[in-house]
């Protein structure tokens, strides 16, 4: 194998691992990631971006936080804006994302809550996205199936000569 294909594998190997122990470290402390679907949140968080978020208690959330909150009508979206208003009485907050300041029409009530962001990372969600898209599931597994054959073309034609092939010598030796 050339040195090229080695420092890719190598590569691809550093990125799985740092991958796998964020994982680790991020499943240890108790947080869930999510991806950021638009750029409501811009500059602070763009699309493509996953907010790490912990779970917290209601009454220690406050005016200027960032929280991740599921729909009440669309089961199982989210949306990650700053909290604008808080009753603690009736445990509801207000949000707005940064880019516009429109606040939200829907009220978000405790448990709709998923979490406080505890972290970012800049474009680690958009394999994530695109996997939520045709369109890009189609265009990632075209890519990958070139990549294959890219692969297998390079282990075929970067394989190694033998030395000293026996029959190469009889005939020098003939002639």
């Amino acid at each position: 194998m050339n040195k090229f294909l080695r420092v890719l594998r190598n590569a691809f190997c550093v990125l799985v691992a740092g991958l796998v122990l964020l994982i680790a470290v991020v499943s240890i402390c108790g947080a869930k990631g999510y991806s950021v679907a638009s750029n409501s949140m811009s500059p602070v968080l763009n699309k493509g971006d996953v907010v790490f978020v912990k779970a917290m208690p209601f009454d220690k959330l406050e005016k200027g936080d960032i929280v991740t909150v599921e729909f009440k009508v669309k089961d199982g979206t989210t949306y990650t804006h700053r909290i604008v208003s808080i009753d603690y009485d009736k445990k509801e907050i207000k949000t707005a994302g940064d880019k516009t300041g429109l606040i939200d029409t829907e009220s978000a009530d405790a448990e709709q809550i998923k979490g406080k962001v505890w972290f970012s990372v800049p474009l680690l969600g958009y394999p994530s996205l695109w996997l939520t898209s045709t369109n890009y599931v189609a265009i990632i597994g075209i890519v990958v199936l070139v990549i294959m054959a890219i692969s297998v073309f390079a282990s075929r034609f970067y394989k190694r000569k033998t030395r000293g092939d026996k029959n190469e010598h009889s005939e020098e030796k003939n002639s």
